[in-house]
């Protein structure tokens, strides 16, 4: 778990066991980079963050205090982007 301040808020971040610390930094740096944009997120929300290399499954947990989960990361070659009338076969 990491602590983050983001304008007066403080962010408590933490991931699934699966994520190692590398990837835990670099996410923590793209949310300190959303800055007060992430504060808009409801609670038990679920978005996905882009990174360089990877996407990241991240949930706005439904507490008291301001807390990010990030439960997945996804590399870029898994991730398929559809439009309306697209499908995957």
């Amino acid at each position: 778990m990491r602590k983050i301040k983001i304008g007066n808020k403080d962010i408590f971040v933490t991931c699934h066991r699966k994520i190692d610390h590398i990837k835990f930094d670099k996410i923590c740096q793209l949310i300190l980079q959303f800055g007060n944009n992430l504060l808009h997120l409801e609670k038990s929300s679920v978005i996905l963050i882009q990174g360089n290399e990877e996407y990241y499954v991240v949930e706005r947990m439904n507490t008291d205090t301001y807390t990010i989960h990030v439960h997945y990361v996804i590399y870029k070659q898994k991730v398929y982007k559809l439009t309306e009338n697209q499908t995957i076969s």
